[in-house]
């Protein structure tokens, strides 16, 4: 049955989903509170059923709320259709109140529906078991006459209270498919909340551990960059102590260097060496050797001697103390074929590369231009004198 185009508001019910004088559109909260004012009104017409205020005006007064109130259950139902697809957060806990409130109401005028078709039947049954009239002899062609009017009467009254019925079960489906479409609107929600509740578990459950990976990494950020300090203050403090040791070693290794030298010198002298020492205005091997690396010629390395020696270009040899004996034993046969000088250093290739201001070892060095330096001359008086000789260990 088609009860919306059946039941249309009338009066005051047909103003509700329309714009009221004035512009303003009532809600559905006011839609709401008329549905009540009217099913109390209905409530007042059905009691009377039976009683001795009833009447044609009463029933029509049934027949005007039924409309009324079954257009105004349309109208907030289809508001609340409405409310529930644009409805967003606190919204939705209020468009659920007016639902649990339409569906509370439908179900008492449904109630209403039902009790008003008991008692219309209950009072057409009675009206049907009424006594007969007493027989009076006199006068009986009025008395006929009356009774006919009764009879006429007491059929019409029954047909209204069967149409009456008749309307009342129409009512009953229509609201029962009102009933219908509350409950699957209210099972369509259902599912939908039960798909939110689980969207904000999975929400939850999601930024909990969004937490947690963001508290471990900002944890694992501050460990690394407190190792990358660590390692940097160690760096540092491992190359402080690389360059002064550096600095100590080539301190102490320039003061080793000079000493051997004068040491050596003062016994290639035939001198002890507390008369070097005392000797100030002689220069030492290594000033000497400063002097030839600046302003003279040599190579340095155990095979560039060697050529030199053979091209007869070296004027004078040095070897350091811890040369190889069997490189020292070939470089004194080529110095003597060459009849050129050998100076045997006291200290050891490292000294004698620091000597040359070089930050190598060096174990071998021929002189070929001494320059500005008189090392050759200082060194070679004592060999005419057989005082140049290998220091014994």
């Amino acid at each position: 049955m088609d009860y919306q185009n059946r039941y249309r508001p009338t009066e005051r019910g047909n103003q509700f989903g329309k714009e009221e004088a004035g512009g303003i559109r009532k809600d559905t909260g006011a839609i709401l509170e008329d549905i009540d004012v009217d099913l109390n009104r209905l409530d007042e017409c059905v009691q009377s059923i039976g009683t001795s205020l009833d009447s044609p005006k009463n029933h029509s007064e049934m027949t005007r709320l039924k409309g009324v109130i079954m257009g105004n259950i349309q109208t907030a139902e289809d508001d609340i259709k409405d409310m529930r697809q644009k409805a967003v957060g606190p919204q939705k806990v209020k468009v659920d109140q007016y639902q649990k409130k339409l569906v509370s109401q439908v179900t008492k005028f449904n109630n209403l529906l039902q009790k008003a078709k008991t008692e219309t039947e209950q009072h057409q049954g009675e009206t049907n078991r009424g006594p007969p009239p007493p027989y009076d002899s006199r006068g009986s062609g009025s008395q006929q006459q009356a009774q006919a009017q009764v009879g006429s009467s007491a059929m019409a009254i029954r047909e209204a209270e069967h149409n009456e019925v008749i309307e009342l079960e129409q009512d009953i489906l229509g609201l029962r498919d009102i009933q219908h479409d509350l409950a699957a609107m209210v099972n369509e929600q259902g599912e939908m909340i039960d798909d939110i509740e689980k969207h904000t578990t999975d929400a939850q459950v999601r930024t909990e551990n969004a937490n947690k990976n963001l508290a471990k990494a900002v944890s694992l950020q501050k460990q690394r960059r407190k190792l990358i300090c660590i390692i940097a203050i160690i760096l540092i403090i491992v190359a402080l102590v690389i360059v002064i040791a550096l600095a100590i070693g080539l301190g102490v290794g320039l003061t080793n260097g000079s000493c051997r030298l004068e040491v050596h010198r003062s016994w290639n002298q035939g001198m002890p060496p507390t008369a070097t020492k005392q000797k100030k205005t002689i220069e030492s091997i290594n000033a000497r050797l400063a002097l030839v690396m600046k302003s003279g010629k040599y190579t340095l390395g155990y095979k560039s001697t060697l050529k030199s020696l053979r091209l007869g270009k070296s004027k004078l040899v040095i070897l350091a103390s811890n040369s190889p004996p069997l490189r020292k034993s070939e470089i004194e046969y080529y110095a003597m074929l060459a009849k050129t000088g050998v100076h045997y250093y006291s200290g050891d290739n490292v000294d004698l590369g620091t000597a040359c201001g070089k930050y190598f070892r060096v174990g071998t060095l021929s002189i070929i231009d001494p320059g500005d330096s008189d090392i050759i001359r200082s060194q070679t008086a004592p060999a005419e004198q057989g005082q140049t000789k290998e220091p014994s260990s």
